[in-house]
Formats: C-alpha cells, sequence, structure tokens
C-alpha cells in the first residue's frame, strides 16, 4: 500500500510508493524512435533561414542521436542504464515543490527531497534538459570564437550531437505518462475505471501509427527566444503533466484507437508531440541567439 506524508512546513502531499514497485514499473520509452526522429525534424525544419546552416546538412546525425539515451538502457551497460533511467520521468505528484519552487541544479533538488527519498523514486528529467541545453549553449559560444573552418568543424560536431541529444529529453518532457506515477496505468485509487496495465505501449504505438511529419510541421511557430530557459522548461514539464487525466479520459472513451481514427484522440497526441518540437526548437534558437553575446 503507498504511504502518504505530508512535509512539515507546505500543504503539499507527497505521494511516496514503494521502491520495488517504482524500479519494476519505471518508465523505458516515452516514444518509440520515430517519434523522436519526428520531434527533431520538425524542429531542425522550422529553424530560421539565418540560423546556422551546417545544422540542417547534419540532419541524418541529429535524427540519430534522438533515441540515443534510450539505447543506453542496454543490459550490457548495467550501470549506465541504471544511472541514465532517472533523467528519463519526473514523477511531479511525487515532489513537494511548485514549479517556482523548482532549484536549478540537480544536487539542490536532491537535498530538497524529503527523507528516504532517492532522485531514481521521483526522475531527474529538468536537469537532463538543461545540462545538455547549456552545453549546446556552451558549444555555440565556441564556434562564434573560432571563425576558420578548421577550427569549427569539430565544434559543429559538438554541436550537432548535442541538439540532436537535447530533442530526446526534450521530447521525452513532452509525453504526459512521463511526468506522472500513472505512467504505465492508473495507481491507487481509480474512481474513474481508468487502465490500470500497459498504458506507455499503447500510447508509444498510437502516436508512432498515426502522427506524420506534415501534421506536425503545420503546428509549429517561428522560434521564441526563451528569458529564463530553466523557468521555461519546468513550465514545460508542469503543462504536460496537466494533461495526465485528459490522457487516460481519452483513452477510456475510445479516443486512440487506431481504426478509425478518432479525431479528438489524434488532435491530443499531435498536440503532445507538437509541444515538444516547438520547446526543442525555442531551446536551440535561445541557445543560439544567447551565445553570441560578451
Amino acid at each position: 500500500m503507498a504511504k502518504v506524508m505530508r512535509l512539515k512546513g507546505t500543504s503539499s502531499i507527497f505521494l511516496l510508493l514503494p521502491l520495488s514497485i517504482l524500479l519494476w514499473a519505471a518508465p523505458s520509452f516515452a516514444w518509440r524512435e520515430n517519434t523522436h526522429h519526428l520531434i527533431n525534424e520538425a524542429a531542425l525544419q522550422a529553424l530560421p533561414s539565418d540560423f546556422p546552416s551546417f545544422l540542417k546538412e547534419e540532419q541524418s546525425w541529429i535524427l540519430y542521436q534522438a533515441p540515443e539515451p534510450d539505447r543506453w538502457k542496454s543490459k550490457e551497460a548495467e550501470t549506465l542504464k541504471k544511472d541514465s533511467s532517472p533523467e528519463h520521468y519526473l514523477f511531479l505528484e511525487s515532489i513537494p515543490l511548485s514549479a517556482s519552487q523548482f532549484p536549478q541544479d540537480r544536487f539542490s533538488y536532491m537535498r530538497a527531497l524529503p527523507e528516504k527519498v532517492l532522485p531514481e523514486d521521483v526522475g531527474l528529467l529538468p536537469f537532463a534538459i538543461m545540462d545538455t541545453y547549456q552545453k549546446l549553449f556552451l558549444s555555440f559560444k565556441a564556434w562564434h570564437k573560432n571563425h576558420t573552418g578548421d577550427k569549427r568543424k569539430p565544434i559543429e560536431g559538438n554541436i550537432t550531437y548535442y541538439a540532436g541529444l537535447l530533442g530526446h529529453y526534450v521530447g521525452d518532457g513532452a509525453m504526459p505518462l512521463h511526468l506522472t506515477i500513472h505512467h504505465d496505468g492508473w495507481v491507487g485509487k481509480n474512481p474513474n475505471g481508468y487502465p490500470t496495465s500497459n498504458m506507455h505501449a499503447s500510447m508509444e504505438r498510437y502516436a508512432q501509427e498515426t502522427i506524420r511529419l506534415k501534421d506536425l510541421r503545420s503546428e509549429l511557430k517561428p522560434p521564441t527566444l526563451l528569458q529564463d530557459p530553466f523557468k521555461s522548461v519546468i513550465e514545460y514539464l508542469f503543462a504536460s503533466y496537466a494533461q495526465v487525466e485528459t490522457l487516460y479520459s481519452l483513452d477510456k472513451a475510445g479516443g486512440f484507437q487506431e481504426k478509425p481514427i478518432d479525431p479528438q484522440g489524434k488532435a491530443f497526441m499531435l498536440q503532445a508531440v507538437a509541444r515538444g518540437s516547438q520547446m526543442l526548437l525555442d531551446l536551440w534558437y535561445t541557445a543560439y541567439i544567447e551565445s553570441k553575446k560578451e
């Protein structure tokens, strides 16, 4: 049975599931490989014309990196799998922090968690996003300082790698099931009779079968310069989390059946994937623009 703990000095409720359940049911993939590719590809195609051209020229490399962190979950690399897995999710019901209270580094965040709660219990997704974003920003900064082709070439390799990798973590954050303890079925009291298993695989399959690049591209707006990237990332993750029960309600109503396709279900999933592609586009653009500053 889940334990409920009220934290001193806050009205938040911390729901702590047994660690064995979390480890057994921790999310493995947010999207299938093809959907991760789409998120990166749509963002790449939406870059403004004055963005450095080498990024688009390396599209195949950026698409290859989109599912790269999922490849680190191999049984042949158990330590890497264990250490990196929490960077794919964030169980917001289980974290006694509002969007405005999130610390900006993972160690301050760990100290803010209740006693005996480990990062793998609740996830580290925003810090995976921000660490990769800052690596991209620093690489762009080095690119601006080195103006010759010979010096820029290896830097461009780094930029392409980090840009593609960033797409994975941002894409994970677009999937509502990666922001909740209900990531593979409804946990605990279930008055609405939501599914209790196999939700993750079902949503992955549905997205892959229904979302196409042409639909995704039409959803994207020109990139926005983010004034506070960390704040924007946290708000983005909370916005995804806010869609959890809508996803379950649609699923219960048959909204994610593949034949015939329900317009509401497809619209929901398209908006989720587009939310990830738009955030990726904005982060790429912000890293580039901000890196120009002295």
